[in-house]
């Protein structure tokens, strides 16, 4: 399955969020779940650094610096999206 416009647009604020350094949320509390943040149209740092952790290789995570380069390179967005993807689809935000 093909990842969905709203999957995709989450995933890019994200995106924009980790270059520009405007995440909304840094941490998921305890009383709200990443699901009702993402629907709320928040950007959790929280949830970029786990599917950073999960999804990127070691040599894509050394270059992802947004102070130093602003770059993110094609391979860790497309391991990124893929991931946004499947854990989207998994909370059956489509």
């Amino acid at each position: 399955m093909k990842i969905t416009k709203k999957q995709l647009d989450i995933f890019n604020a994200h995106l924009d969020a980790y270059r520009n350094d405007s995440f909304t949320r840094d941490l998921i509390c305890y009383g709200d779940s990443i699901k009702t943040v993402i629907e709320r149209g928040e950007t959790s740092k929280e949830l970029w650094v786990y599917m950073v952790d999960k999804e990127v290789s070691m040599t894509s995570k050394l270059m992802m610096s947004p102070k130093f380069l602003g770059f993110v390179s094609g391979k860790a967005k497309q391991d990124l999206r893929n991931g946004f993807k499947r854990i989207l689809t998994n909370m059956e935000i489509l």
